[in-house]
């Protein structure tokens, strides 16, 4: 149904979740029908149900969507949570906008705050200054850098080329991008930085985002000591740092600490916490009695630089979760760094790390007091503007937006033990350091590719120990063994575990797992994504599950667009979308260019899935690819297939559509792909095609149920039945769906080796894909109270 087809009357809502009131930032996505979005920027307001009012600056993101959509980035100052509805507003006589461009720089000014972002090469990339009785004064700069062996210093030389660009300008939020590279004494480039500035309107803060990027071609790695973003600040005379001890005296309690000598915050691999590198810091003079712990190290997750005319206040996003990380101040300095010294790391070529620094400031003659910190902290505090808000579950399905309208809908009071079951999905057991976090790793994969020749890969120091094997398959090590001996294979997000995290945000109308989704999409865009490689297969591509994240090849079927794509339209992460694009031109690109390549397998079905949702998100050039891929496939001679299919289960002698249930892990993506074409293409030939293979997969569901071959919750064949009973209405494409997920709820659920790992991204997102969709059919057609707590269905019936 065609957004222009609905209710106009209906109004976008967004949900906020957090507000002050003096106006918190906020920056969320929302979609409205096309027609009623302008190409360029426009203003909107949030009416809440009160009425409240909270003007809004909006970005269209991206083109019209086939469905008649368009996705909108909203920024604004929320003074109130809860519901409110949008609605674009009549142009009038806007304020001034806060960036401004001239011939060498971009300068952004909020009244409170100054930043100027230089285009000659020769002046630092980023200066600050701060508004005192109605005047800027300097305030200082941030200079990044790295070092390698030998401690040189890798730098940005005059000769390097530097960009400057406005990202998002309007009179409440300014971003703006500076670029440029970092060279050695050689003058030899090395990583690349990237500086993206955010300012709000009287705000006293600035959010900086600090990319570090290896782009060099014919430099396999770059061995980093130490990488750096400098803070050179004028807080005038007498600079001393504060902090919090988070436990101080026998009581434990959190006490304030100013210490005129250096201080050093660290997250590291010591300790859990953030704490100072040194406990003299602390300045501790309480006598402790024996029996209790010295004084603990342990701070709060920020440093303030003060002084006799100003205070910097700084924290870092994830400080702990992506260790290692330091802040450090001496002197007129408050420097952080991305690689502290100490622990040094092998950047491959094309990996990326993007960290967020957020600075809060404060003037004035007695900087120093109390009331100056705490102002400083907190417009560090708030310019953290992303996963404050999202768009409402009931406009999502009121536009039929990112499937939500056949999404298990979150309902106080029903389904209770099964939305349980799609939450344990999302709760993944993340390891919190510098270039894993976003991933778990996959003990099966870990365990069978150790048998696989030049795949086993000792952890250093770790004994030579004898390969063992089953007698029937892949088993080098004992399961104990795989994660203590051996270098973890990770998944790479395999099937697409942002997808699933994206839509439980969307569908509980909650953000309790928006930290897992930004974690996971930013690993995939830093880490699992190649940004730059001298080797073309894996130049812009994601190498699936492997050693080290990209140790394996790059192959469509595991190039995943359609969570980074739904991200990307909550929160307008512009690195989401670049890498969801380039994934699909590495689709084309790889094997999809000559129809000899393609078998009715995963290869076609999953690159066929990442490209459709690229034409679904309004990327119309990758419809005529979809075309050939659908074609393909839909003209494909299944009768005429003989032997085995190329997967885990295929099985000679079997129909090809018996072998799609017996793998239906790697089928269910490709009856999707055609689900969501024929949508686009309205074909009805399409749509004639793909209900008799539904009708055909049906049948074989139920033979292999009939033959004791109960196909696995993770198979995600209840995904295929709900699809047929959408084009059907067949409720016997449900019942059958039901099979897997009563052996999944039983003590006979036949794929134990998923069972056992909850928290790691491919069951998780399998188990996901296979029921969120079917279990929306199956309660609207009353076939859940079953899976319900007796107690609660007694509650429901009183006369029961």
């Amino acid at each position: 149904m065609k957004a222009s087809d609905m209710n106009k009357r209906a109004i976008p809502e967004v949900l906020v979740h957090s507000s002050s009131a003096e106006g918190l930032p906020v920056v969320t996505g929302c979609p409205f029908p096309a027609e009623s979005v302008p190409d360029g920027p426009f203003a909107a307001a949030l009416t809440t149900p009160t009425g409240v009012k909270m003007p809004a600056q909006c970005a269209p993101l991206g083109s019209a969507t086939p469905a008649g959509l368009r996705w909108v980035e909203l920024s604004f100052l929320a003074t109130a949570a809860g519901r409110a509805g949008v609605r674009r507003t009549v142009p009038g006589r806007q304020p001034p906008a806060i960036a401004r461009e001239s011939a060498d720089r971009v300068t952004l000014d909020n009244g409170v705050v100054s930043a100027v972002l230089s285009k000659r090469r020769s002046d630092v990339p980023l200066a600050i200054a701060l508004r005192r009785h109605d005047r800027l004064r300097p305030l200082g700069a941030l200079v990044p850098e790295w070092s390698s062996a030998r401690d040189r210093v890798w730098s940005e030389i005059s000769s390097a080329a530097r960009t400057v660009r406005i990202l998002r300008n309007g009179p409440l939020r300014a971003q703006v991008e500076v670029a440029g590279q970092l060279a050695g004494p050689d003058r030899k480039p090395g990583l690349a930085y990237r500086l993206t500035v955010e300012l709000w309107k009287g705000i006293s803060g600035a959010r900086v985002d600090w990319m570090l990027s290896h782009l060099t071609p014919d430099a396999k790695d770059f061995d980093v000591r130490r990488a750096t973003l400098r803070g050179n600040w004028l807080v005038g005379a007498r600079p001393v740092r504060h902090f919090v001890q988070c436990s101080h005296s026998a009581l434990y309690v959190p006490r304030a600490v100013m210490n005129p000598a250096p201080v050093s915050l660290a997250t590291d691999f010591t300790c859990g916490p953030v704490h100072v590198t040194d406990p003299a810091m602390l300045l501790d003079n309480e006598l402790y009695a024996p029996y209790l712990s010295p004084p603990t190290v342990r701070t709060e997750e920020w440093l303030c630089l003060c002084g006799s005319e100003a205070s910097v206040a700084a924290t870092v996003v994830d400080m702990c979760a992506t260790r290692p990380n330091r802040l450090e101040s001496s002197g007129q300095r408050l420097d952080y760094h991305m690689i502290p010294s100490g622990h040094p790391t092998r950047w491959p070529q094309g990996r990326r790390k993007e960290q967020t620094l957020l600075l809060g400031f404060a003037s004035g003659n007695a900087a120093v007091t109390p009331a100056c910190r705490t102002a400083a902290v907190g417009a560090m505090r708030a310019v953290n503007a992303t996963g404050r808000a999202q768009p409402a579950s009931k406009t999502l399905r009121a536009l039929q937006c990112m499937d939500l309208h056949v999404c298990l809908p979150r309902v106080t009071g029903r389904n209770i033990r099964l939305s349980a079951l799609l939450a344990k999905f999302c709760d993944l057991d993340m390891p919190g350091d510098k270039w894993n976090l976003g991933d778990t790793p996959d003990a099966w994969y870990t365990r069978v590719y150790a048998s696989t020749p030049n795949d086993f890969r000792r952890l250093p120091g770790a004994p030579r120990m004898a390969a063992r094997f089953a007698a029937t398959g892949h088993m080098a090590l004992w399961p104990w063994a795989a994660g203590e001996f051996v270098e973890p294979v990770w998944t790479n997000n395999e099937y697409d575990i942002i997808h699933t995290l994206a839509t439980e945000v969307m569908r509980t109308d909650k953000a309790d797992v928006f930290t897992l989704l930004r974690w996971a999409v930013r690993h995939t865009v830093e880490v699992d994504f190649i940004a730059w490689c001298d080797d073309t297969v894996h130049h812009r591509a994601t190498p699936f599950h492997s050693h080290r994240h990209n140790m394996k090849g790059a192959i469509s079927s595991h190039f995943w667009t359609q969570g980074l794509l739904q991200y990307y339209a909550l929160t307008g992460d512009r690195d989401a979308l670049e890498v969801a694009l380039a994934l699909g031109n590495k689709i084309i690109e790889i094997d999809h260019s000559e129809a000899r390549t393609w078998k009715f397998d995963r290869e076609v079905g999953w690159g066929l899935l990442s490209l459709v949702c690229l034409v679904e998100a309004g990327f119309d050039r990758y419809r005529r690819e979809c075309d050939a891929l659908g074609n393909y496939l839909q003209d494909y001679d299944r009768a005429a297939f003989s032997g085995a299919v190329n997967l885990s289960a295929g099985r000679a002698g079997r129909s090809l559509e018996r072998q799609m249930i017996d793998n239906g892990f790697g089928y269910a993506s490709l009856v999707e792909a055609m689900d969501r074409w024929q949508k686009v293409t309205g074909r009805r030939d399409t749509a004639a095609w793909l209900r008799t293979l539904l009708l055909q997969l049906k049948d074989e569901m139920w033979n292999a149920i009939r033959d004791g071959e109960v196909p696995s919750l993770f198979s995600m064949t209840p995904q295929i039945m709900a699809i047929g009973y959408e084009r059907t209405g067949d409720r016997d494409f449900l019942r059958a769906g039901m099979a897997p997920l009563d052996a999944f709820l039983s003590a006979l659920e036949p794929n134990p080796a998923y069972t056992a790992f909850w928290g790691h991204v491919k069951p998780c997102a399998m188990g996901y894909r296979s029921l969120c969709r079917f279990l929306a059919h199956a309660d609207r057609c009353g076939m859940l109270d079953r899976f319900e707590y007796p107690t609660l269905l007694a509650k429901r019936k009183p006369g029961r």
